[in-house]
């Protein structure tokens, strides 16, 4: 039974639509305009086709053994877990790629706000060895008092360091260096280091020509040439 109505629905339907829609008088009263009569054959058609398929469906259905419904419903599930499946793996794809998006942009904010510039009262890593602490800084457009100048500046910095290990340990200006923010490295400037050694009159921590006892802080004055323009770090090298 349910081959006649696949009949009806595949095959009379849409040879009945067409011939309506171009001799709709064929079917349809004369007393109607030609317009209405093809409206109210397509609306007849696609009423019958529904009533059909839904009819030819339910009497399949009925003469299905045990063995053939659980087929269909097993190929139905498998069906609907192929689509949840796909839907997933993109919600996934696009998650997954808003989430680099995401952490691309993070990056970079951090990245832009990462670099900070040496101030009054850091503590530079001392690689386990000393605790430096920046008392002061201060900028000089000429090196320790002598009629020295450039393009640049000079960069002092004012520390205390401390040596936090059980042994005499001693610390060297070669052991400093300042970094720009744009990765640019810049060593000690070796007229202060003279200088510092010459003018300074309490013990300094550079200077002294003897290590550092454990826990006891001493002073040191570093400087350095930079450019007039940008921001620096004190760094310790490792």
């Amino acid at each position: 039974m349910e081959y006649v109505f696949a009949f009806l629905v595949a095959g009379i339907l849409p040879i009945v639509f067409i011939l309506g829609m171009i001799k709709p008088d064929w079917l349809v009263s004369n007393r109607l305009k030609i317009k209405k009569k093809r409206w109210f054959i397509f609306f007849m058609c696609f009423i019958l086709f529904w009533i059909f398929a839904i009819t030819g469906s339910l009497i399949s259905e009925s003469k299905m053994t045990p063995a053939e419904k659980i087929a269909r419903y097993n190929e139905i599930k498998i069906e609907k877990e192929i689509k949840t499946q796909k839907k997933e793996k993109e919600k996934q794809e696009i998650d997954s790629t808003q989430k680099v998006a995401k952490e691309k942009n993070n990056e970079e904010k951090n990245n832009a706000h990462y670099f900070t510039e040496t101030s009054k009262g850091d503590f530079i890593d001392g690689n386990n060895s000393f605790s430096i602490e920046v008392l002061k800084i201060k900028d000089k457009k000429r090196n320790a008092g002598i009629l020295e100048g450039g393009y640049g500046k000079y960069r002092y910095f004012y520390l205390k360091i401390t040596n936090i290990t059980k042994n005499p340990k001693a610390i060297d200006r070669d052991d400093f260096y300042v970094e720009s923010e744009d990765g640019a490295q810049y060593e000690h400037n070796t007229t202060q280091a003279i200088a510092d050694f010459v003018i300074t009159i309490n013990r300094d921590a550079f200077g002294a020509g003897q290590d550092l006892a454990p826990n006891v802080p001493a002073k040191g004055v570093i400087a350095f040439e930079i450019p007039k323009e940008g921001k620096f770090k004190l760094k310790f090298k490792q």
